[in-house]
């Protein structure tokens, strides 16, 4: 799973085959959407190959932006387990083209093909609300692959006195509203990011893995700093990372058990 000092998140291709069903009453057109592959959804799965795969999880939404603009939008919901799943969603029948985000919660806005993502810095820890993905395919012919926006920091906590990690990072964007285009053939691109923060933290509800997100290029050096709190949000430990590399999209950095 580690490709220099840092593990490498599976995004192989989501290819999304779609059914529809017109409505003639109120010019509704209503999509049945299969997911394939293991590449961009909830739950952790065994390292194999040097990726990690991932599975769809039933009940996972994504939202699907079909107009020009963030109110247009509809939410589907997976329909099962597994690495395969299916969503159903209703779109207008002029619709030509669509935008997708996963997970739906995830603060965000949309106009003229570009979704503006926010990546908090505060976070829950956990990788179901982490995984931030797009994707973008014509409504004629739906084919969605989704591309994961951010970077991740994953810690193995044992010490139950530990509710929250914090990682520093001064004069980088840590966090903050990421403008996402993407192309025809679903490459992104980023914008300028605003609101930015140099400090994301997660909380630690138990001893287990949580997970912080992170803007994509972030540059491990000297200065880059974590630390584990506890219910007080006292310094329990300062453990030192891995320095001297950029975490890109997708990839996840272990820092293991800290000292």
């Amino acid at each position: 799973m580690m490709k220099k000092c840092f593990l490498l998140l599976l995004l192989a291709a989501t290819v999304l085959a779609a059914s529809c069903a017109k409505d003639p009453d109120n010019g509704m057109v209503r999509l049945t959407i299969t997911a394939f592959s293991e590449s961009t959804k909830t739950t952790l799965g065994e390292a194999m190959g040097g990726a990690r795969a991932v599975r769809w999880v039933k009940g996972d939404a994504i939202k699907v932006f079909y107009g020009n603009n963030e109110a247009d939008f509809a939410i589907a919901y997976a329909s099962v387990d597994g690495p395969t799943t299916t969503f159903t969603v209703d779109v207008p029948a002029t619709t030509r083209m669509l935008y997708a985000l996963y997970p739906a919660i995830t603060p965000a806005s949309f106009s003229n093909g570009v979704i503006s993502v926010t990546i908090p810095s505060e976070q829950e820890g956990r990788f179901s609300s982490a995984n931030i993905a797009v994707a973008r395919s014509s409504a004629t012919n739906p084919s969605f692959s989704f591309k994961n926006i951010c970077g991740y920091v994953l810690a193995d906590i044992t010490d139950a006195n530990i509710h929250k990690m914090t990682l520093t990072a001064p004069g980088q964007a840590l966090s903050g509203t990421l403008p996402v285009t993407l192309s025809e053939g679903g490459e992104l691109s980023f914008g300028a990011v605003s609101n930015a923060s140099s400090t994301v933290s997660a909380l630690v509800e138990a001893p287990g893995k949580p997970i912080l997100a992170l803007l994509p290029g972030i540059s491990f050096s000297d200065d880059v700093s974590l630390k584990l709190l506890n219910a007080d949000g006292d310094p329990v430990s300062s453990p030192s990372i891995k320095k001297d590399f950029i975490l890109g999209q997708g990839d996840i950095l272990n820092l293991g058990q800290p000292e």
